[in-house]
């Protein structure tokens, strides 16, 4: 469901590359063609509201803040992608094949 609807919103907002899952966070990486703040805007009202709709909950799920790093080089590229990718594996969580999507992964 939310890999579904990240993968939406390209290409208007971003070129997306991957995501991954995790059970308190999503680690995402983008190429960006709006700004940050309306492309997290855009994700998380929209998750949030799919998300407390599944739960059978209301009120605010993501926190307002978000952690955001540029990526300089081909070498920082990878090994960032390679950190998503892993991510779930490295904390043993349950369904990591389901947790993680990438453009460059078969």
């Amino acid at each position: 469901m939310m890999i579904t609807y990240i993968q939406s919103l390209e290409p208007d907002f971003y070129i997306f590359i991957a995501v991954s899952i995790m059970l308190n966070h999503v680690l995402l990486l983008i190429q960006q063609k709006q700004e940050l703040r309306i492309i997290m805007q855009k994700i998380k009202s929209s998750t949030a509201f799919q998300i407390n709709k599944l739960l059978s909950r209301k009120g605010i799920f993501w926190e307002k803040s978000y952690f955001d790093k540029a990526v300089r080089n081909e070498k920082h590229f990878n090994t960032v992608y390679r950190y998503i990718k892993n991510n779930a594996y490295k904390a043993n969580l349950k369904n990591k094949d389901l947790r993680f999507y990438g453009a460059y992964s078969s």
